[in-house]
């Protein structure tokens, strides 16, 4: 109300002189919104020139898209040198759209997560990924093809890449019909990659017999970080597989085995096993009907090793403030 009188008081000021916080603030939000990532959500109908500055682009329509349409963004994307990420789910694309797509992808060296969930790709599609993943100096990291149509043809095709220590980090790929046979083709593809962090393998009816060929990769893998396997038909003889292979695994964090048929029996085996292993922190069995005290018994043996690995930094701090403190003490001497 202040601000009105004063205002009123002067008739011949018609515009109001910015006050130097104002202008700082107004400076402040600028350069904020310039530090941040540009986001963009397009429409297929939608004019494309705007992408050129993109940095993450997420493709919306509701319908699947036509030929002409992936086309059409194909040759936008030429332009979008500053894209890191490009969201096509639930888009209705196949085998065809997808090899359009990755030919523009191939020149745009930055390009980093690329999300095809809830589509039609094949196994031909996965094979004109490849190139993405294979470059020399493709920033490709995470790849997401949850609910497609990979099959074990395709899981196939996705072993011999990770194999190949491709450039991935992160794969998803549950909902795809991989099998057990996919499983055991992912399985063996891990025993020589060492870039892979996260695989997400959720309800490809993979089974007992795909955990034993997974866990008999993790025994020799030092790189996979977190692995999803809920929703496969497992039963107690998939987690002690599991629980056995585990024993020799240096790498392995977080483990879903969530939506899937243990007892006690198998529970009480994988806690077992991880007093031999120091770096799971995390295990997810809901919703099994499993008792409270096998539940207890999993939960100690994680934190347990959480204890451990807290304790441990501890004494890795005291060395080196030791050590600090020793040289400071020499430069004050000299």
């Amino acid at each position: 109300m202040a601000s009105r009188g004063r205002t009123a008081a002067s008739p011949r000021r018609t515009l109001a002189s910015p006050s130097v916080c104002t202008l700082l603030l107004l400076a402040l939000r600028q350069g904020i919104s310039s530090a941040l990532p540009r986001a963009c959500t397009l429409e297929w109908g939608a004019p494309l020139a705007a992408i050129e500055a993109c940095e993450h682009l997420r493709v919306s329509g509701g319908s699947p898209a036509k030929a002409a349409g992936v086309e059409r963004l194909a040759r936008a994307l030429g332009a979008a040198h500053a894209l890191r990420s490009l969201d096509l789910a639930h888009q209705g694309l196949g085998d065809l759209e997808v090899g359009v797509l990755a030919r523009a992808l191939l020149p745009l060296r930055r390009v980093e997560v690329l999300h095809l969930a809830h589509n039609r790709i094949g196994a031909n599609g996965v094979t004109q990924l490849a190139p993405l993943l294979l470059t020399e100096d493709g920033a490709m990291r995470q790849l997401v093809l949850h609910d497609n149509q990979l099959g074990e043809a395709g899981f196939s095709l996705l072993a011999q890449l990770i194999g190949r220590n491709c450039s991935l980090a992160q794969l998803d790929v549950r909902g795809n019909a991989g099998g057990a046979s996919g499983a055991r083709l992912l399985g063996n593809a891990l025993r020589r990659n060492g870039r892979l962090q996260q695989l997400v393998l959720s309800d490809n009816g993979i089974g007992n017999l795909g955990m034993l060929h997974l866990a008999l990769g993790l025994r020799y893998n030092k790189a996979l970080h977190e692995l999803s396997v809920g929703q496969n038909n497992l039963t107690d003889a998939g987690i002690i597989w599991l629980a056995q292979n585990l024993k020799r695994n240096e790498g392995l964090r977080s483990i879903d085995l969530s939506d899937n048929n243990f007892t006690d029996f198998g529970i009480r085996a994988l806690a077992r096993a991880l007093s031999f292993q120091t770096t799971v922190g995390r295990v997810d069995v809901s919703p099994a009907h499993i008792s409270a005290s096998a539940l207890a018994l999993l939960n100690a043996s994680l934190g347990k090793y959480r204890g451990e690995d807290e304790r441990s930094m501890t004494k890795q701090l005291q060395v080196l403030l030791a050590l600090l403190e020793r040289i400071l003490d020499a430069a004050y001497m000299s």
